[in-house]
């Protein structure tokens, strides 16, 4: 089987690439900053990430949800990993008797070598009723639920998640389902300052401004 690359992308200083520099130059010009306000502008360390934050949300196909937000994450994905070995990767904080380690039977492994693949996560700034809410988002835009696997990849690759969103607390929700005691549940990664850990959630839970749904266009 050949193996899969990564997803192609443009530079500065292709055709595409040079457009967007130069929509950057002309707004640059026109924001008219005296020496000292473009100086602090080179030294505020805040600057490139909320650079590369609106290059992500304003290239994207979809439509934040209002009052919301969408990040754009690249992390290698392996479908086959075992579930156990995921989990571990994703949150060392996990219990070993935690109810997320017990439905990997309905998460089978799938076949294809580990890439990196382009995750969407959309957050909707408020209290939402349940995940079909994000679900029901997502259809109109040929988006599809991401797997756990690609949720777990996000907390292994991405530790520092909840501080790159200025969050003490953070949820990534994986929203395809599973069943465990009767209930219908969605797993997820939980950061909340030094830990990580691995949970499942009600899928009729009401979803606060903390959690983020993950979503692919595979």
């Amino acid at each position: 089987m050949p193996t899969q690359t990564a997803l192609s992308t443009l530079t500065a200083d292709s055709d595409r690439g040079r457009k967007a520099t130069d929509l950057f130059r002309h707004a640059y010009n026109n924001a008219a900053l005296d020496e000292e306000r473009a100086q602090f502008l080179n030294e505020n360390r805040a600057f490139p990430a909320e650079l590369r934050r609106l290059i992500e949300e304003y290239s994207m196909p979809v439509k934040a949800p209002e009052g919301g937000r969408i990040l754009v994450v690249r992390v290698p994905v392996n479908p086959g990993r075992e579930w156990q070995e995921a989990i571990n990767a994703a949150g060392p904080n996990t219990g070993s008797d935690w109810a997320v380690r017990k439905v990997g039977d309905q998460y089978p492994p799938q076949s294809g070598e580990p890439k990196e693949r382009e995750i969407i996560l959309v957050n909707f700034g408020k209290t939402i009723p349940d995940t079909q809410y994000a679900l029901d988002w997502a259809k109109p835009y040929g988006l599809s639920p991401e797997p756990p696997r690609g949720v777990f990849a996000i907390g292994e690759h991405k530790p520092q998640l909840h501080r790159e969103l200025k969050r003490s607390v953070v949820v990534v929700v994986s929203p395809v389902p599973c069943s465990f005691g009767d209930l219908r549940l969605v797993p997820g990664v939980w950061w909340n300052d030094a830990e990580r850990s691995a949970f499942l959630y009600w899928f009729d839970n009401e979803w606060s401004d903390y959690y983020w749904f993950a979503f692919s266009r595979e």
